[in-house]
């Protein structure tokens, strides 16, 4: 058999990570908008954000309406589509559904993952493996130019000094592009393009 077509195991780490990001910018902009008190917000972020009492979904709606209230177009579609095939590869192992085409000769038998997906309305989508990874990558791409956005304008309009700031500034982790909390790594991510971490 040749020309199989098969997906390496890093395209399900590669869609965790990416939503993930897409999570993150979520929680900014949440936590930013309701202009959490700098004592709380530890709490507002690792307790309500930063765990699986509010699900990725809800934050999703509770950002499109932060969206309305600032007055900003938030295409709704990318951000679901990034969830829901999110959801998708999290259900389905990487070796899941092969499917073998057999041609005439063993040159023209092909073969592929097959991909399962259930959308808003209910309806089944069936696809290739790979194809789903690539549209996962085009919403990814939109959401998250759109929530950077959004987190840029939210944080303009209520600026809030960063708890974390005056504190690792003193222990020497804080540069102007990122935060890192020594013990909960990655709890605080600052987006910025120059940032090799952004390759996301």
């Amino acid at each position: 058999m040749s020309d199989v077509e098969q997906q390496p195991q890093p395209d399900l780490v590669t869609v965790i990570n990416r939503a993930d990001m897409v999570e993150n910018l979520f929680n900014q902009i949440i936590s930013h908008y309701i202009g959490t008190r700098q004592d709380q917000w530890s709490f507002v972020w690792h307790i309500l954000l930063d765990t699986s009492v509010m699900a990725l979904a809800a934050k999703q709606k509770v950002v499109m309406a932060i969206a309305n209230e600032m007055g900003f177009k938030l295409q709704k579609n990318p951000l679901v589509m990034v969830i829901q095939l999110r959801n998708s590869f999290a259900h389905h192992r990487t070796d899941a559904h092969p499917v073998i085409v057999f041609g005439r000769t063993d040159a023209e038998t092909t073969g592929y993952s097959q991909f399962y997906s259930l959308n808003a309305e209910g309806v089944l989508i069936k696809r290739k493996r790979h194809e789903a990874f690539d549209d996962f990558n085009k919403y990814y791409k939109i959401a998250k130019a759109q929530l950077v956005e959004l987190r840029n304008l939210v944080e303009k309009k209520y600026p809030r000094e960063d708890p974390y700031d005056r504190t690792h500034q003193r222990a020497g982790y804080y540069d102007n592009r990122y935060i890192i909390d020594k013990r909960l790594d990655w709890t605080y991510f600052s987006f910025n393009r120059s940032d090799p971490r952004n390759t996301l």
